[in-house]
């Protein structure tokens, strides 16, 4: 008797197997007893726990969205402040043609300082960084301000005089945040 003969021959035996056996006697009644009986004892702290766990999940997950709010909102305010500044040293540099009367290095010094005040910013507690962003825009307006007066009388001797000042005056005040910067202990440490 080869492989295939052997299991049609077993096959033919399941066949005649009977598919149902009927129990001796009626188990419903004990299993049903069982189920109401763990329905009321087990089903309410089950639910609980159901009920305490979802409170948790969603508790989670608000905390998660505001933490990543959080943080998107405090790169871009530093990615937002760093290129108003790029910007406004480009709009003083090109629109204006101030490099003729801005000192010879302003512009290379400027980004440079840029580069320093955003690294020192970091170190400062929340609230001084508040303090010197709010000095620093409001120098910033400053220079605005008379950038667009001189580009309404690009001649006028006075306004450019007081761009240098203003540019000088952002310079020593980007340098001097950079230095109170490093008085202050890095967060890491």
């Amino acid at each position: 008797m080869n492989e295939r003969e052997m299991n049609e021959a077993l096959d033919a035996r399941l066949a005649k197997l009977a598919r149902d056996i009927p129990p001796g006697r009626d188990l419903w009644p004990q299993i049903s007893a069982r189920l109401r009986d763990d329905d009321q004892i087990v089903a309410p702290i089950g639910r609980n726990r159901v009920r305490g766990v979802w409170w948790w999940q969603l508790g989670a997950a608000a905390v998660l969205v505001a933490l990543s709010s959080l943080t998107t909102y405090g790169l871009m305010s530093r990615q937002k402040a760093a290129s108003e500044r790029v910007a406004a040293v480009e709009f003083v540099q090109h629109e204006l043609g101030a490099a003729s009367f801005l000192p010879a290095g302003y512009v290379q010094a400027r980004q440079e300082l840029s580069v320093a005040f955003d690294e020192s910013l970091a170190r400062l507690s929340p609230e001084t960084q508040q303090v010197v962003e709010t000095n620093l825009r409001d120098i910033e307006r400053s220079l605005k301000q008379i950038s667009d007066a001189l580009a309404r009388d690009p001649g006028n001797a006075t306004l450019q005089q007081l761009l240098v000042a203003a540019s000088t005056q952002e310079l020593r005040y980007l340098d001097e945040v950079r230095r109170l910067a490093l008085n202050v202990p890095s967060k890491g440490a």
